[in-house]
């Protein structure tokens, strides 16, 4: 999992840094991610909209926002392997939808923007004549945010 996820260049997917399985739940990964600012849950509406802008409605983050995340999702959706994908670029990586949520999408300020993170969803890995479901636990790191 943790190298699948390492795999994904796209700047606007969180980017693991670290993996540990639980000793209790063998089929239970959690995965650590280096530190947010918030969740777009948090940053809040009047970041993302604006009357009468020229963006339908988006203010000019708002809008940078928005096609970042549809951008992100065209991008796992290239390495989604179930049925109904609409991508030709598709590597077979068994890869569940990203549940799109406010909470579920972060943000980290960046030159005074907000950068959005995608980072939750899940992974099924088929090893063999074994189909082990593993859940990815999003747990994050707050480290200094100079690193």
């Amino acid at each position: 999992m943790y190298k699948a996820l390492l795999e994904f260049t796209h700047p606007n997917i969180l980017k693991p840094v670290g993996i540990w399985e639980d000793p209790h739940c063998h089929d239970v990964a959690y995965i650590v991610f280096r530190g947010v600012d918030g969740t777009m849950e948090q940053l809040g509406g009047q970041t993302m909209f604006e009357e009468g802008d020229p963006y339908n409605g988006f203010s000019e983050h708002g809008f940078k926002m928005f096609r970042a995340i549809f951008s992100t999702i065209d991008h796992v959706n290239s390495h989604y392997a179930g049925e109904g994908t609409s991508s030709a670029r598709n590597t077979q990586r068994e890869l569940m939808q990203i549940r799109l949520d406010p909470p579920n999408i972060y943000y980290k300020m960046v030159d005074g923007e907000p950068l959005v993170l995608l980072g939750n969803m899940d992974i099924y890995y088929q090893g063999g004549n074994l189909n082990l479901q593993v859940h990815i636990i999003l747990f994050l790191l707050l480290l200094n945010n100079n690193e």
